[in-house]
C-alpha cells in the first residue's frame, strides 16, 4: 500500500464528496452549525491541513477532510469572506486511482487523532493571550465562537500552575481545578490549595469553593452586589475577573463593616 502522497493544489470549485469518505452517511456532520467553528478558524490562519483527494470523474473527491471542505465551501458561499472563491487552491493529497483502501484511509484519519485534552485546551487560549498578544475578541473571532465562552476557558487556562498541575498528575479532578478559578487571584488559588490539600488529599469542588468563600464576595452576590459602590469609594481592593460578575471584593472586613453599616441605616 502507497503511504505517501503527491500534493498538490486543487481550486474549491473542483473538488466534490467521496463516496468513501466514513462520514458520507452522517450529513448532519457538515451542517453550518456544526462547522462554524471551522469556517471561522480557516478565515482567520487558513487551511493548516491538507485534504485527501481521489480523481474521480473528472473531480477531486474529498476522501478524507469533509469538515474541512464544506467549511471551505461555506466560506466560498459567504459573500462577507474575503479570499475564497470556486477558484481558490487549497493543498490537498492525492490518493492513486488504484488505491483499494479508501474506506481505511478516511477512517484512519477521523480516529487515529486523539481528542483535545481540556487543560490543553484552555492553556493554549491562555498562551495565545499571554504570549501572542491576542484579546478575548480576536480569540472568538478566529474560532468562530462568543468572547463569553472565550473568557470562560481563559479563566480555567490562568488557574494557578500547581493547581493545574494536579489536575494533569489526576491528584485532583477536572471539576475542582475548575472551581479554583472563583476567586481571579493566583496567589489566593495556591494558599487555599495548600491548606486544603494539608489536611485532605482528597479534595472535592464544594470544598474548594466553600473555602474560597472566606477570601472575599463576588461582585454579582446579594451582599456583593449590595456594597460594592460603597466598598469601591472606601478604597476598598477588587480582585478583576475576565467575567466581571466573578470579580471579588477581596476585603471581607470591610465588606462586612459596610453591610452593618447600610442595614442598619435602613432599620
Amino acid at each position: 500500500m502507497t503511504t505517501s502522497f503527491a500534493p498538490l493544489t486543487v481550486a474549491i470549485g473542483d473538488l466534490t464528496a467521496h463516496p468513501a469518505n466514513v462520514r458520507s452517511n452522517s450529513p448532519e456532520t457538515y451542517d453550518p452549525e456544526n462547522i462554524a467553528h471551522l469556517k471561522a478558524s480557516i478565515a482567520v490562519l487558513g487551511l493548516l491541513q491538507p485534504l485527501l483527494v481521489q480523481k474521480l470523474d473528472g473531480k477531486f473527491a474529498v476522501l478524507a477532510g469533509g469538515r474541512r471542505h464544506a467549511a471551505l465551501s461555506e466560506l466560498v458561499a459567504d459573500k462577507a469572506a474575503k479570499g475564497f472563491t470556486t477558484k481558490t487552491k487549497i493543498d490537498c493529497r492525492l490518493v492513486p486511482e488504484d488505491c483499494d483502501v479508501t474506506t481505511a484511509l478516511s477512517l484512519a484519519e477521523n480516529i487515529t487523532q486523539a481528542p483535545m485534552n481540556a487543560i490543553d485546551e484552555f492553556e493554549a487560549f491562555a498562551r495565545m493571550m499571554e504570549v501572542d498578544g491576542q484579546t478575548p475578541e480576536t480569540i472568538a473571532r478566529t474560532f468562530g465562537t462568543t468572547v463569553a465562552a472565550v473568557k470562560g476557558r481563559l479563566r480555567y487556562g490562568l488557574i494557578h500552575p500547581d493547581i493545574r498541575a494536579a489536575a494533569r498528575a489526576k491528584t485532583i479532578t477536572l471539576d475542582t481545578m475548575k472551581a479554583f478559578a472563583e476567586h481571579p487571584s493566583q496567589e489566593v488559588q495556591r494558599e487555599v490549595f495548600e491548606a486544603l490539600t494539608k489536611e485532605d488529599s482528597y479534595l472535592q469542588a464544594y470544598t474548594v469553593r466553600q473555602a474560597l468563600k472566606s477570601r472575599g464576595v463576588q461582585v454579582s452576590d446579594d451582599i456583593g452586589t449590595f456594597v460594592r459602590a460603597d466598598y469601591e469609594a472606601r478604597g476598598g481592593a477588587v480582585a478583576a475577573d475576565l467575567l466581571e460578575e466573578h470579580s471579588v471584593l477581596e476585603d471581607a472586613a470591610l465588606v462586612e463593616t459596610i453591610l452593618l453599616e447600610k442595614l442598619g441605616a435602613a432599620a
